[in-house]
């Protein structure tokens, strides 16, 4: 199947996928994600979509007693200026205008002239007047709150400018071979700063590309660890067994169990999704596998001491009570596992099926295949000591032969059971079956039972995002930073909400079950929305003038941002902007002063704005059943009036058939 290029082993380690597939808010978001454009929306997507840090953006965090001192500045612009200089950073630096590179985003431009000759203080001589000029012009404040910690202090009078943190963005340009250029020129760079400083200055860094990298390569490490893991099952069912042969086969049964268990996850099944949650199925495996190895081979040693009139008898005792047992822990295992399998999100409902699949082919691999290696050895292999020891093995007990049929061992000749026996078959035993304990134990059990289902009704999804890092390790330690080290900024990474109308669900009925966003599936437009009734305009007026109002006590739970230069909630509504623009539009001589064009616009006000540019519009060919009276006022607003190329920033957000 490799060599017939059949994707056997689906692997996907960059991204885990834990969305609701099924649910109306993925479908939703979906749409408007994925929504054709070859008719009713431009091809190419709004910016304001994009990363507020651009396409690729490579964050660096300096921190401080006081990053802004002219020492920790000419560090950081040394150390900047290597960046900038490593080779073949000019192919994939964000441009401006196609053309040179766009310096980062860096305190640095505060001083260096980027914004002036108030702004060029390049030798760092009054840092904290430098500050107080940018601070006094209302939008370098907000664009300058990025670099500030929310700590900042400054006193000119004093001489402080006083910071424990800032920050510097890269921009990078999406490309094939970004995370190549990245990995081979910054990472380890970066690596041997966090873990050794920058000058006295601690460093962090954060970049979704080198992010999604480091998973890939921790992933590869840990499910290295399963061959830690391998080897010490495999030294430990040596020392069980006592048989080279017998381990061999074991583990051999267990490796191809997982194979086998694949085979039916991919094709039986038909998943095309093997992700970082599959990786602990190995580990599961190895004890289970170990697990029933034991069960079985001890079972086989157990019939060693009982009376058998045939070496096929013993093996049927021995088949029957191990597979007995092995079936009951093996199907609570996989009932477990199955219970994942109902779940909506495919990363948990894929790897609860495959690892129920898995527990199961370990199970059909042990009653089938394990009890011909233990019988084989039992012939030909039991006799056999390793020759560095059989000058010291001492025989416990005589080995039946291959022709002797009966195995009859008398009961002073039996070994000395060892300590964990002992201790569960006497101590243990008597304990847990005591006429009173018994019941002491059952009743414990029973309030521990009743204090977890008290605490059940207090379960919660945990609020906090997954954290794929321990604590101190650089990416999480540089995403607490940004969350909560710094002063809200207007460039700050913020959740944008769209409020749609005009589609309904995305069809994905022609995706695959695996596909999760890969497959974008088929746009539905609700053909009942209509805005040019007045009472719809009305309504959708009303809905933006509400959200525009918010109280403080309301918006304290929604956490709509304020504008830092207006103080206004930050809600755009297509409709303002679209009533101004008309508005202005009204007062030309063209119209003799009697236009209207206020919502709701209707035939008559729009009719008046068609009847004066009939360069534009053919009335007397308008119909009596025309309508579209609003979707008119629309399309001349977007297109500017017709008079230019120039286009309004709504045109990606809104659709209009042609």
């Amino acid at each position: 199947m490799v060599m017939g290029q059949y994707d056997i082993l689906p692997v996907n380690f960059k991204k885990v996928p834990l969305d609701l597939e099924e649910e109306d808010v993925f479908l939703r978001s979906l749409a408007w994600q994925n929504r054709e454009t070859d008719e009713i929306l431009p091809t190419s997507p709004p910016n304001k979509e994009s990363n507020d840090y651009g396409p690729e953006t490579l964050i660096l965090y300096y921190e401080a007693d006081n990053v802004f001192t002219a020492e920790n500045l000419r560090v950081i612009q040394a150390f900047e200026d290597q960046l900038t200089s490593v080779v073949d950073y000019t192919m994939f630096c964000s441009k401006e205008n196609s053309m040179a590179c766009s310096k980062p985003f860096s305190i640095l431009r505060l001083f260096d002239g980027t914004f002036g000759p108030l702004f060029n203080d390049t030798s760092f001589s009054d840092i904290p007047q430098t500050f107080e000029n940018a601070m006094k012009i209302p939008e370098m404040s907000r664009q300058l709150k990025f670099f500030l910690g929310k700590n900042f202090i400054v006193n000119v009078a004093g001489g402080i400018a006083k910071s424990s943190i800032t920050r510097t963005a890269f921009y990078f340009i999406f490309d094939t071979q970004l995370e190549s250029f990245l990995v081979n020129n910054y990472r380890q760079r970066l690596l041997d700063l966090n873990e050794n400083g920058l000058g006295s200055m601690k460093f962090l860094y954060s970049c979704e590309t080198l992010f999604v990298y480091d998973v890939q390569r921790q992933v590869i490490f840990d499910m290295m660890l399963a061959v830690g893991s391998f080897g010490f099952i495999f030294l430990f069912m040596l020392f069980q067994t006592k048989s080279l042969f017998v381990t061999c086969f074991a583990i051999f049964s267990i490796l191809t169990s997982f194979f086998g268990a694949n085979m039916i996850y991919r094709i039986a099944f038909d998943y095309k999704y093997f992700g970082i949650f599959h990786v602990l199925s190995i580990f599961i495996i190895l004890g289970i596998g170990a697990d029933d190895v034991f069960v079985y081979f001890d079972t086989w040693r157990a019939t060693s001491h009982e009376h058998m009139e045939s070496l096929e008898q013993r093996l049927s005792e021995c088949y029957r009570r191990a597979s007995k047992s092995m079936l009951i822990t093996s199907l609570t295992t996989m009932v477990a596992f199955i219970s994942n399998a109902f779940s909506p999100v495919l990363g948990i409902s894929s790897f609860g099926l495959f690892s129920a699949t898995l527990v199961f082919i370990n199970y059909l691999s042990v009653i089938t295949f394990f009890p011909s290696v233990v019988l084989i050895h039992h012939l030909y292999f039991e006799k056999w000591i390793w020759p560095c020891f059989r000058s010291c093995h001492q025989h416990l007990h005589t080995v039946p032969s291959q022709n002797v049929t009966v195995t009859d061992v008398d009961e002073n000749q039996t070994p000395r059971k060892n300590i964990v026996v002992r201790f569960f078959y006497g101590r243990y035993f008597r304990f847990i079956t005591h006429k009173i304990i018994r019941w002491v134990i059952l009743i414990c059990f029973l309030a521990l039972i009743v204090v977890f289902i008290v605490f059940v009704k207090d379960l919660k999804p945990d609020e906090e995002s997954t954290k794929i890092f321990k604590e101190h390790h650089n990416y999480q330690m540089a995403n607490d930073r940004r969350k909560n080290a710094f002063i809200p900024s207007g460039r700050d990474q913020i959740i944008r909400v769209y409020m749609v109308w005009g589609l309904r669900l995305q069809d994905r009925s022609s995706c695959h079950k695996t596909d999760g966003e890969k497959c974008t599936g088929k746009t539905v437009w609700d053909e009942a929305f209509d805005l040019n009734p007045s009472p719809a305009q009305f309504q959708l007026k009303k809905m933006c003038n509400d959200l525009q109002n918010l109280p403080d006590k309301i918006n304290a739970d929604l956490h709509i941002r304020n504008n830092s230069l207006t103080g206004k909630l930050e809600v755009d509504c297509f409709l303002d902007s679209m009533e101004n623009f008309l508005s202005n539009e009204s007062g030309k001589a063209i119209y003799g002063g009697s236009g209207d064009f206020s919502i709701p616009f209707t035939e008559t006000k729009i009719s008046h704005l068609m009847t004066s540019h009939p360069e534009l519009y053919n009335s007397s060919a308008i119909s009596s059943n025309f309508y579209r009276y609003f979707e008119t006022a629309a399309a001349f607003w977007l297109h500017d009036g017709y008079s230019s190329n120039v286009t309004s920033d709504y045109t990606e957000l809104l659709g209009l058939s042609k």
